[in-house]
């Protein structure tokens, strides 16, 4: 018994031995950028095969402040910080403690990390909100491209900037220092270079954002949207001065190499099949809410005619292809009787509304009369196996008209038949009555 117990002990320590040689010292290397790995840390493949062929193994060594995407030291550095360990198994697809599925850039970064192209920090956290300096991006974007440049002594970055300056990526005497965070905008201009891509239509976007003024590089911004690598904030701006973060870094990356993961603009809304729909094709409920309070916002007006009904009339903001808006509205006295119905939804001609473009609909319901108008608005499919519609939220706002104030909620309606309805409360940003 003894004999077999020393025999179990010798032949676990051979194999480590093993391990460590076939795979350890190749790790290393690569985070040396002398070579690239044949295989990832955990022995799986290093590259996804339809990925543009690239090096970014490097672990951050975590000892500067900046938190960024990859890091870069001398050589002497790395030996003591690279995580090799069966804690680093990044191949789940994310791995890292500070990603979790209720990100927004959670998917982005598990692709990546899936491509063997998002390494995080030795404590196994990723910092998605960590800044990221200039040369830090160049030499990303660079390794994504496929160029295998070795760190420089004294400097790790000056290969990477003198090959970014000899492709175009940046202009030679536009920066004055690459060791400082790089802004929203200074991604968009590298990115839109690294490219390679044609542009046309660019400059149509400049309504989208309300801060395009402030930018020193509008133009790069603009084709950057036109290709999808990037996108606004749901108010409407870009904010093209801030530091761009190592998620937007992480997205913007993923989407220039793999275009499956770019987004369309529709009335101003950002979209992308891959991330905002679910598995049946239905839109996710932070992308619809989007679509449904532009509407309500911009769109929506209660007014009267000249012999005193009431009249609903708007426009539908366009949609991408396959979904369409619900949207009903009902008009009721202070006994609780309906006045007026009409919806996208009514299987009566003369209660219908189309689900696109505009719409005006002159009601009977005299304004003296009225107590409230209820509307219902959400973005839906049509499902016709079930012959049913198929929403994650819809959206209702109540507004009482004779008690002179907004009384403004929503709520979630499943389609899964679970009948679980959760209550929100939202905001107008402006008045819809036109009397």
């Amino acid at each position: 018994m003894r004999q077999y117990i020393s025999l179990t002990k010798f032949l676990l320590i051979l194999s480590t031995l093993l391990y460590v040689i076939l795979y350890g010292a190749a790790a290393v290397q690569a985070i040396n950028g002398d070579a690239y790995p044949a295989a990832n840390i955990d022995g799986t493949a290093a590259f996804d095969e339809d990925c543009t062929p690239c090096a970014l193994a490097a672990a951050n060594a975590g000892t500067g402040e900046t938190g960024a995407l990859i890091s870069f030291f001398d050589d002497a550095d790395f030996a003591d910080d690279v995580d090799i360990s069966d804690d680093a198994d990044f191949a789940d697809g994310v791995g890292f403690s500070d990603v979790t599925p209720s990100d927004w850039h959670y998917q982005y970064i598990s692709e990546l990390a899936n491509k063997g192209l998002a390494y995080g920090n030795p404590d196994g956290t990723y910092a998605p909100e960590g800044r990221l300096l200039i040369d830090e991006f160049l030499a990303f974007t660079l390794r994504t491209l496929g160029y295998n440049i070795a760190n420089a002594r004294g400097y790790w970055a000056q290969g990477y900037i003198d090959k970014a300056i000899a492709l175009g990526l940046v202009d030679s005497g536009e920066y004055d220092k690459y060791d400082v965070p790089i802004t929203r905008e200074q991604i968009a201009d590298i990115v839109v270079r690294a490219s390679g891509e044609s542009f046309s239509i660019y400059r149509s976007y400049n309504d989208i954002f309300t801060d395009i003024n402030t930018a020193t590089k509008p133009d790069s911004i603009l084709k950057a949207i036109e290709i999808g690598v990037l996108a606004g904030y749901k108010d409407h701006t870009f904010r093209p001065l801030n530091t761009a973060t190592r998620a937007e870094a992480a997205v913007t990356v993923l989407r220039m190499i793999d275009k499956s993961y770019r987004v369309e603009v529709y009335s101003g809304i950002f979209f992308n099949p891959k991330t905002d729909l679910n598995e049946n094709g239905v839109m996710k409920k932070e992308k619809a809410e989007e679509f449904v309070m532009y509407m309500i916002t911009d769109n929506l007006h209660i007014d009267v005619s000249d012999d005193g009904c009431a009249i609903i009339s708007g426009e539908f903001p366009e949609l991408p292809e396959g979904q369409k808006y619900f949207f009903d509205f009902m008009i009721f006295d202070n006994m609780g009787k309906s006045l007026a119905y009409h919806s996208t939804v009514a299987l009566h001609s003369n209660r219908a509304i189309n689900s696109s473009g505009s719409f005006y609909i002159e009601t009977t319901a005299k304004k003296e009369m009225i107590d409230c108008i209820e509307m219902m608005y959400g973005v839906i499919i049509y499902d016709p196996i079930y012959l049913q519609h198929k929403s994650e939220a819809t959206y209702s706002t109540i507004i009482f008209y004779s008690e002179a104030y907004y009384k403004k909620n929503a709520f979630y309606r499943f389609y899964d038949g679970t009948g679980r309805v959760t209550d929100y409360d939202y905001e107008l940003t402006r008045g819809i009555w036109g009397w």
